[in-house]
């Protein structure tokens, strides 16, 4: 029986260690869905391609975002009246950035997919 007891016990702190082990590096997501450590104050993105959107559209992303970290995207009517504040050359730039994103899923992370889609719908 005190084996037995050993053994789970083993087991139990083994699995622990490694959940110990995933934890330390303290990672979240950026606003671009990629992860970032909590050491880091810039954003990091996928690829030199996601950058460029970010970067070449920077002056009105953040309208569809809840805050200053763009972690979390507007509702769809806000999406919706925040790209219609935009230019046409604005409106067409980010429309053939999320085409780009589209053809290269890979290369861009979850909240730039998850804008560009409801920005497809658009």
């Amino acid at each position: 029986m005190k084996l037995k007891m050993i053994l789970a016990s083993a087991a139990v702190v083994a699995m622990a260690g490694g959940a110990f082990a995933q934890d330390a590096g303290n990672t979240d997501q950026d606003a671009a869905g990629r992860a970032s450590t909590d050491n880091q104050n810039e954003m990091t993105y996928a690829s030199d391609a996601e950058e460029t959107m970010w970067t070449t559209n920077s002056e009105y992303m953040g309208g569809f975002f809840t805050d200053d970290t763009m972690a979390e995207l507007r509702s769809e009517e806000e999406i919706t009246t925040a790209y219609g504040g935009l230019t046409a050359d604005q409106q067409a730039q980010l429309k053939a950035d999320c085409e780009a994103a589209e053809l290269n899923r890979g290369d861009y992370g979850e909240v730039s997919l998850t804008l560009c889609s409801q920005l497809g719908a658009l």
